[in-house]
């Protein structure tokens, strides 16, 4: 009786998410933009700082949440520049893009290393046990549990754990761009996803983008990025911050799709 009643609400979910997608981008297209650009991960994999790069990239705006469109939402950028072009910060599961209209919107997904994602989500949504020695092990334990759930037949982000969101993208990784290789400044998956849907762009000018949405340059900024918002901007602290049983039980549950995105 239990999963029956926990098929029906994952699927009331799921029906829910589709349909306040398609009003929010019909919304959009009925205001003249010709392209929305979505930003698509986990959450706390760099959705917001990658929206932010792209938005200076292409001077245009970033709109807020998809499906939300009244939502206060940290990532919200207001550009005068290209107005036929928006940009939107989404953590919906890759396969909802299903029901999009390909030609109207275009999918930029981001992954982070599930164990880095551990430690950054339980510092932002338990900040108060999290900076607190002797229950930071409760945060990180309430977030490996997230992480690591399997798969419901109607999934979101916190129902699918890590491997069950990214495991709709295995069989094309060429729109996915890693939290790390953004550390690195690398271009090549953005370059290739501009040129393929947008137009060519002029790699100095994404290259002074990323210099100017730098972890470190944001902070410096007294804008809604700063604060408690931005950590370290590093890969790898699960290392100093996360006790290593949890690291192993992330890892193992993790493992094939964690692999697959590049992550030893």
């Amino acid at each position: 009786m239990f999963s029956l009643f926990q098929k029906k609400r994952h699927r009331i979910r799921h029906d829910f998410f589709v349909k306040s997608m398609a009003d929010h981008l019909l919304a959009l297209k009925d205001e003249g933009y010709e392209k929305v650009i979505i930003v698509n991960g986990y959450p706390k994999s760099g959705n917001s700082w990658l929206c932010k790069i792209l938005a200076y990239t292409l001077n245009c705006s970033v709109a807020g949440y998809l499906g939300a469109p009244h939502a206060t939402e940290i990532s919200k950028t207001v550009m005068h520049g290209n107005s036929s072009i928006c940009i939107l910060k989404s953590h919906h599961v890759p396969h909802h893009f299903n029901y999009c209209d390909d030609n109207f919107v275009k999918v930029l997904h981001i992954v982070r290393d599930p164990r880095d994602v551990c430690v950054s989500a339980a510092a932002y949504f338990h900040k108060r046990a999290f900076k607190n020695k002797f229950f930071r092990f409760y945060a990180l334990i309430k977030q490996m549990f997230l992480l690591v759930r399997n798969k419901p037949e109607f999934p979101t982000w916190w129902s699918a754990g890590w491997s069950g969101y990214y495991s709709w993208l295995l069989d094309d990784l060429s729109h996915v761009v890693r939290y790390e290789d953004l550390l690195d400044n690398k271009q090549d998956v953005l370059l290739d996803f501009f040129a393929q849907h947008i137009g060519d762009v002029s790699p100095e000018r994404l290259t002074q983008s990323m210099r100017e949405n730098s972890f470190s340059a944001m902070k410096k900024k007294d804008d809604a990025m700063s604060g408690d918002f931005l950590r370290s901007g590093t890969r790898g602290s699960y290392k100093r911050s996360m006790p290593i049983f949890i690291t192993l039980i992330i890892e193992r549950y993790t493992a094939i799709v964690r692999k697959a995105m590049g992550y030893d």
